[in-house]
């Protein structure tokens, strides 16, 4: 399945169809987008693979369920339902609760206590995998239809308007592009907690992720498709982009045009009468999000690989707290993986049981060691170029104001802080030598690549922050100090008028990417002289 997700990622899959009535369609499958489905079943499958006391008997049941979550799905097409994507928005189970059902389900625990809460009131929903396999548990185990497939369907064949007179929540193919709640194949009762959880996934099954690629091109259901070990690629750019992707929907909701379909449910019309007051109660949501989650410096920034000044507190009560992205860590955890018995020896797609070899495990090791260290700046400037182009005006609209502390106010200094250390910091290793004329020089280069100092530097760009001057000292001072840098580096006060041809090419390329950045961070204006003379 990850191999499906490796293949199609860059081909452009378009969804759904839109259906001609509210409730009711008239097609009666599914055309779901295969890289959306693909990358959420191979992430739910390799969570479950990572669990050491998972049996066969387990791993049968537990499709069993995700294969009658899904049969009744298309059921619920056959009798004329449509998707219902705000279906996860009425789950009353924390990822954390999932998680233990999971857990619970897998050792052969009594699950009774898990029979009265749900992860959807609809089958209409794309359900993410552990949600998806929690529901067909409950068909399995229970005769009452989720809440939202009954009304709809007491509405559609006996005029019962209870389901339109109770506001159930609903958001079917084109509602998705129109609220950032109504997505597919996620999971929580708010979006914020939902992209923070598949952060969180992503993070902590990195190192189980490249062993079940690796496992795939060892032991593949044909054997003709078997790939030697040394020929696997690992994409940073495709891991870095599905981490940034997640991040770049929380950053969302610091726009005041993203709108909510839990919010707006709450209004009797959706108008320009209104408009103040829903802004008002998106921005309410949206702290009340954030404060579930432990603030703006747990959901957006404690994780990235960047020493940072954080106030961070303890657990989470609804979802396990993602990991940072430390590069050695991984590797250790990959290291350690492969010597447990999950992995050590394993049942290939061909059902054969196979064991790695030292060779084999150093293969995997070394090359998984890389991935890790080239996605920590990855992620970075991914994330960075997020930020270029994240309006984060909310808060504004809502208040009337611009604070010194809230959520907005707190994002943009860290913002700043991760720019300067970006922008700033020097490498320990890397020299750059050349002349300066005919005098020779060794440069300290910065310790971040040109791409990702030019996106550190854009990022704090006056279009995007929550008014035009949110970055202009800052921008000032780094000015300042990289004019500073650089002059001091090339001995450029020697010289009475310097010019960048006196440099050699090595030089003369690394001056001009720091003139680029330079003028990315305009300098103080000097102040006005009294046109008085002394």
């Amino acid at each position: 399945m990850t191999l499906i997700v490796e293949e199609i990622e860059d081909s452009d899959g378009d969804g759904e169809e839109e259906a001609p009535s509210l409730l009711f369609g008239m097609r009666s499958a599914c055309h779901i987008d295969p890289i959306e489905f693909a990358r959420q079943l191979s992430q739910g499958l390799e969570e479950l693979l990572a669990d050491p006391d998972l049996t066969d008997e387990a791993v049968l049941k537990l499709s069993q369920d995700y294969v009658r979550e899904v049969a009744a799905h298309e059921v619920g097409h056959v009798l004329g339902l449509r998707h219902n994507f705000a279906g996860s928005l009425d789950a009353d189970m924390s990822p954390k609760e999932l998680d233990a059902f999971i857990k619970d389900y897998i050792s052969g625990n009594d699950l009774e206590k898990y029979a009265n809460r749900t992860t959807s009131s609809s089958s209409m929903e794309y359900t993410e995998f552990k949600a998806a396999v929690f529901i067909g548990w409950k068909m399995k185990t229970q005769d009452a239809p989720l809440e939202h497939d009954k009304g709809a369907i007491r509405w559609g064949y006996f005029d019962d308007k209870g389901v339109v007179e109770e506001k159930m929540l609903f958001g079917t193919d084109s509602d998705v592009s129109t609220f950032g709640d109504i997505q597919r194949f996620d999971y929580g009762t708010d979006p914020l907690l939902a992209m923070y959880q598949e952060i969180t996934g992503q993070l902590r099954f990195l190192p189980n992720s490249v062993i079940e690629r690796f496992i795939q091109a060892r032991a593949p259901r044909d054997p003709r498709d078997r790939e030697p070990l040394e020929t696997v690629n690992l994409s940073v750019k495709r891991y870095a982009s599905r981490l940034a992707s997640a991040y770049g929907g929380m950053l969302s909701w610091f726009r005041s045009e993203t709108r909510s379909r839990r919010v707006e449910n709450d209004f009797d019309f959706i108008g320009d009468l209104n408009k103040e007051e829903r802004i008002k109660a998106h921005w309410d949501y949206l702290n009340r999000q954030l404060e579930t989650l432990g603030g703006v410096d747990r959901v957006l920034f404690s994780y990235l690989p960047v020493d940072m000044e954080l106030k961070l507190k303890g657990e989470l009560e609804d979802v396990a707290i993602a990991p940072k992205i430390d590069s050695e860590q991984m590797a250790k955890r990959l290291e350690d993986l492969l010597d447990t018995d999950t992995y050590a020896s394993f049942v290939g797609l061909d059902e054969e049981t196979y064991a790695w070899t030292e060779e084999e495990k150093s293969i995997i090791v070394d090359r998984g060691t890389s991935l890790f260290h080239e996605l920590e700046e990855a992620v970075i400037v991914e994330i960075l170029k997020r930020y270029e182009k994240a309006p984060r005006d909310l808060g504004l609209l809502a208040t009337g104001a611009l604070s010194e502390d809230d959520a907005v106010a707190e994002m943009e200094k860290r913002i700043i802080e991760l720019a300067k250390s970006v922008l700033a910091e020097k490498s320990d290793s890397a020299r750059i030598r050349g002349k300066v004329d005919k005098a020779l020089v060794e440069v300290i280069d910065f310790q971040y690549e040109h791409e990702t100092r030019l996106a550190a530097a854009k990022a704090l760009n006056d279009k995007t922050g929550s008014f035009p001057a949110w970055a202009k000292e800052a921008k000032e001072k780094l000015h300042e100090q990289l004019k500073k840098a650089v002059e001091e580096a090339l001995n450029i006060g020697h010289f009475k008028n310097f010019e960048d041809g006196l440099l050699s090419r090595s030089l003369r390329e690394w001056y001009l990417k720091q003139q680029e950045i330079l003028k990315l961070l305009p300098p103080a204006k000097k102040a006005p002289s009294n046109g008085k003379s002394s």
